[in-house]
């Protein structure tokens, strides 16, 4: 498997001018490590970079597995594949195939607008957070928690994390939202809105975790 990454740097030149610069970027998965499990194309998902250093990306890659003419979105065979990817070249490699723990409902897309239920959020330094829904019964949206875990660049878990019942929209459909971002001094930690559902009323929730 062969990812081609095409990389763009806006440099300033001037008051009314910018310039784009282009690099391209290619990288070869080693096929003893990372077997074609459904024999489809890979594709780049996501590209996420840190906001304490801009020339580390993210990237998470993926192979559809099928397609739902049901809800009529794409789902992913279940493993989460990442790749950090350094301004010198070098790549880390993280994969983790614990369905278990990221069930089967996170690789599919949801909704009309093809949601994708696993975020990923690279923190600061070598951690990267990675937020996704866990179930008791996958078939029971009442069961369904956000939690997340943090990895570092060589694929250890960290720390993990339980954020609360996922948000259930109008009532029993499952569709959640968050939004995370760094704190100011990044190595502080990270601010979560979410929303969340009320007795009467829905609402938007924020949360700090350091």
């Amino acid at each position: 498997m062969v990812i081609i990454i095409i990389l763009l740097m806006f440099l300033p030149t001037g008051f009314t001018q910018n310039t784009i610069k282009y690099s391209n970027f290619t990288y070869q998965e080693r096929s003893s490590v990372q077997a074609n499990l459904t024999e489809a194309q890979p594709h780049i998902l996501s590209i996420s970079r840190y906001t304490d250093n801009s020339d580390t990306a993210v990237v998470r890659i993926t192979r559809v597995n099928y397609y739902d003419y049901f809800t009529k979105n794409y789902c992913y065979e279940q493993r989460l594949l990442l790749r950090v990817i350094q301004s010198n070249g070098s790549v880390n490699e993280i994969n983790y195939e614990n369905a278990a723990e990221i069930q089967d409902i996170n690789y599919c897309y949801i909704g009309n607008s093809s949601h994708n239920p696993i975020k990923i959020y690279p923190l600061f330094d070598q951690y990267i957070l990675v937020t996704y829904t866990h179930a008791t019964n996958t078939s029971d949206t009442t069961t369904y928690v956000d939690r997340g875990m943090v990895f570092d660049w060589n694929g250890n878990i960290l720390s993990k994390l339980e954020f609360g019942p996922s948000y259930l929209y109008p009532g029993t459909n499952w569709y959640p939202i968050e939004f995370i971002v760094n704190n100011i001094t990044p190595k502080d930690g990270f601010l979560r809105l979410s929303a969340v559902n009320g007795n009467e009323t829905d609402s938007f929730k924020w949360s700090q975790y350091s």
